[in-house]
């Protein structure tokens, strides 16, 4: 911060220089004071934004070395190669993107990565060609596009809601945003205010984990709603459990670790499971970052599949088992409309 601060420091007596020496870099860690290859959250990254584009929404990246190695009031960079880490972590969270100019006469940089186009391992960003360009002043001169599938947005906020039967908007904001980076705000706003004039989530406008009743949003109230800050996202399973309605549709829904765990193993058996007479439709399922044998993901989803559309896809299903794999970033999302506790696939589910 360029301030001078007095922190006091301890150590036990006979322990040597080292000990010191950590609690020294525990204490500059702590006080935001030095940046190292560990500093790649959300918070991380909003408070380097602020910095790097303090004063427009372009900068070098030689004035941000200079800046990290002159300016008293930035954090000290741990060692150099953390410059470039951070650098290539920011792009690929698309919290500002990467660009070097060419030929003087153009209007469009010769080399330019966002989140969808990543900085390739060969580039050299120790040269003083490379700027950094903020993803809305890049969409304003025409050299990138927002392309975040809404179908995924969608799915990760009923993720977020799901997971805790309810959450506030901006808990499930920043929840998105850690995954995809900056999702244009009109563009969550479109999902949650869809999710909600669905069906699928209410919203009220007082505080998460309340018990007393709210004046809550839903049915035919939803047809107009915007979604606001201090919105809370509830599922109509929470609201009917504290009292706040008196009859929703029933559903079942999964998601996260737990659907993974859940459905993942039944992926193989899903045909003969509808042989043997599962008639629940399949609301939404969603499998996504399988991870494929000889490199790269795949993504499915299924969208009001009937069961004897399920039953078609059998084959699919036991070949796509037989293919992908469980990765560190693979998630399922499951949504079964007004299941039946007697159809085979509700049994299978209800007892892993």
């Amino acid at each position: 911060s360029g301030q001078i601060v007095r922190r006091e420091i301890k150590t036990a007596g006979g322990e040597g220089g080292r000990p010191f020496i950590e609690q020294i870099r525990a204490i500059l860690l702590e006080d935001g004071e030095l940046l190292t290859d560990g500093n790649t959250t959300q918070a991380d990254f909003l408070n380097l934004s602020k910095l790097f584009f303090a004063s427009g929404d372009t900068v070098s990246l030689a004035r941000l070395r200079q800046n990290f190695a002159c300016v008293r009031s930035w954090p000290v960079l741990e060692k150099p190669g953390v410059f470039e880490q951070l650098i290539r972590a920011g792009v690929q969270k698309g919290h500002w993107c990467l660009y070097r100019m060419g030929d003087a006469a153009s209007t469009r940089p010769e080399e330019f990565y966002d989140q969808e186009h990543e900085i390739p391992m060969g580039v050299n960003l120790d040269g003083e060609a490379y700027s950094l360009v903020t993803p809305q002043g890049a969409k304003q001169r025409g050299w990138a596009e927002t392309r975040i599938d809404p179908d995924r947005v969608r799915d990760d906020v009923m993720y977020e809601v799901t997971r805790q039967g309810e959450a506030a908007l901006e808990t499930v904001a920043e929840g998105v945003n850690e995954k995809y980076g900056l999702v244009p705000e009109q563009d969550l706003t479109d999902v949650v205010a869809g999710l909600v004039r669905n069906g699928r989530l209410f919203v009220h406008r007082g505080n998460p984990g309340q018990e007393e009743k709210p004046d809550l949003i839903h049915g035919p109230a939803a047809a107009l709603y915007t979604p606001q800050p201090g919105d809370v996202l509830v599922t109509p399973a929470r609201a009917a459990e504290r009292g706040w309605v008196t009859s929703v549709p029933r559903q079942l829904t999964y998601g996260g670790k737990e659907g993974t765990a859940k459905f993942l193993p039944l992926l193989r058996r899903l045909g003969s499971i509808y042989n043997r007479g599962a008639r629940s439709t399949i609301k939404t399922l969603d499998l996504s970052e399988l991870e494929l044998p000889a490199g790269g993901t795949l993504r499915l989803q299924l969208d009001n599949v009937p069961p004897a559309s399920m039953q078609a896809l059998g084959e699919l299903f036991e070949v796509l088992d037989s293919v992908v794999r469980k990765g560190a970033g693979t998630d399922v999302f499951l949504e079964i409309a007004d299941p039946d506790d007697n159809c085979p696939l509700i049994q299978e589910l209800k007892q892993k």
